[in-house]
């Protein structure tokens, strides 16, 4: 007769309870949500950075909503309440009789598209993580909310930034010099 021998299965064990313990804790929940704001906030940056601006209110009314599941699909949106904001994405008609066309500028239609591109290559990035941080045991949790908040801390940067040019193009458009033209 045969001799099959020892296998050790404590590996496989300690696998299937970190697996077992992401499931409870909710860590792919919360990590689709983190990354769904994340790429959310990406896109944000790259449509105020191509709003044009005159006043500064298209640009600066950019807002965020929070990500929601609705059935098995969540989303978040990226919306501009400012009454003008369709007319300057998409284009309109001009002049007295409306004969005219101006351009839209697609500021967000762009920004999207950018980011579907880039997706892929965010999403495996984190999902690698992620599963290193599962298979070796290590918080989920502090990681993507760490990456997170320095993504926070770098956005709010960059308006603060953008506020601050805008103050100078607007306090030069009071003195009688010119200030950035586009129609927003």
């Amino acid at each position: 007769m045969a001799k099959w021998g020892k296998f050790d299965f404590s590996e496989f064990e300690k696998l299937a309870k970190a697996f077992q313990r992401t499931l409870d804790e909710r860590v792919i929940e919360r990590f689709i949500r983190d990354f769904l704001m994340e790429m959310a906030m990406r896109a944000l940056r790259k449509t105020k950075k191509r709003t044009p601006v005159d006043t500064g209110e298209l640009r600066n009314n950019w807002q965020l909503g929070n990500v929601e599941k609705r059935g098995d699909a969540y989303r978040v949106e990226l919306f501009n309440n400012t009454h003008y904001a369709s007319f300057v994405e998409y284009g309109h008609r001009t002049g007295a009789d409306l004969t005219n066309w101006m351009e839209g500028r697609f500021m967000m239609t762009i920004s999207m598209q950018e980011i579907e591109r880039e997706l892929p290559r965010y999403l495996e990035k984190r999902m690698v993580e992620l599963l290193n941080n599962i298979m070796n045991g290590r918080p989920t949790k502090s990681n993507s909310s760490s990456s997170f908040k320095e993504f926070d801390a770098k956005a709010r940067k960059i308006k603060e930034k953008a506020d601050r040019r805008e103050k100078r193009e607007q306090k030069k458009k009071d003195n009688g010099g010119e200030g950035d033209k586009g129609g927003g």
